[in-house]
C-alpha cells in the first residue's frame, strides 16, 4: 500500500517535499529530523523506494535559479553548501562525490 502510494505521480511529489525538507531551518528544527524518519522508515519498507531514491542524482541549478541566488546576495552561500558535497579529483577539479548521499542503506 505505502509503496504504491509513493511511486505513483501524486506520492513521488510528496516524497519531493519530504527530501526537500531534509536540511536544517532554524524556524522548525525538528522537521529536518522528521523527514529523515520519514525516508527511514520508508527505505526500511520498500526496495523499489529505496531504488528509486538511490538513483537520484545531484543536479546543478539552471541559470534562472543561479539569477534568483544574485538576486538575493546568496549565491555565494548557496556554492559553498554545494561544494560540502564535492570533493577534488586526480586533476584537482571539483567534483560531486555521491559517497556523501547513501540510500543503499538506512544508518541515520
Amino acid at each position: 500500500m505505502v509503496e504504491e502510494y509513493y511511486t505513483n505521480p501524486e506520492g513521488k511529489l510528496r516524497l519531493g517535499i519530504i527530501l526537500s525538507n531534509t536540511r536544517l531551518d532554524v524556524d522548525n528544527p525538528t522537521l529536518r529530523e522528521w523527514c529523515l524518519v520519514t525516508i527511514r522508515n520508508l527505505t526500511s519498507w520498500s526496495d523499489k523506494i529505496r531504488l528509486d531514491l538511490k538513483a537520484l542524482e545531484l543536479i546543478e541549478v539552471a541559470p534562472e535559479g543561479k539569477k534568483a541566488l544574485d538576486d538575493l546576495g546568496m549565491r555565494d552561500v548557496f556554492q559553498k553548501e554545494v561544494d560540502k558535497l564535492k570533493r577534488k579529483n586526480e586533476k584537482g577539479d571539483l567534483e560531486f562525490d555521491y559517497s556523501n548521499v547513501h540510500f543503499s542503506q538506512v544508518d541515520f
